[in-house]
């Protein structure tokens, strides 16, 4: 069981390392995940910190796009409230 939690655990980690495009954050999911195998040198407990990174990328993500999604949204509606006010 702890084999199987290891190899998860570096199969996130290689995951997480070919596909997170910040190197910033990168930076930040090697330090945590080198820093729990120092301290505390437990597969399933590294396993759950590398899903934790994977999450935290997922969520970093998504708030990107909402990001993106609400300022294109914001410009179309004060345009189309400028051409209302046009119209009138």
């Amino acid at each position: 069981m702890r084999t199987r939690a290891g190899i998860e655990a570096l199969y996130i980690f290689v995951q997480l390392m070919r596909r997170v495009s910040n190197p910033s954050l990168r930076r930040r999911y090697r330090r945590q995940l080198v820093k729990v195998l120092l301290h505390r040198p437990n597969p399933r407990l590294l396993r759950i910190y590398a899903m934790f990174c994977a999450l935290h990328f997922h969520y970093d993500k998504l708030i990107a796009q909402f990001k993106a999604t609400s300022l294109v949204v914001g410009e179309k509606g004060s345009a189309r409230q400028d051409a209302r006010a046009a119209a009138d």
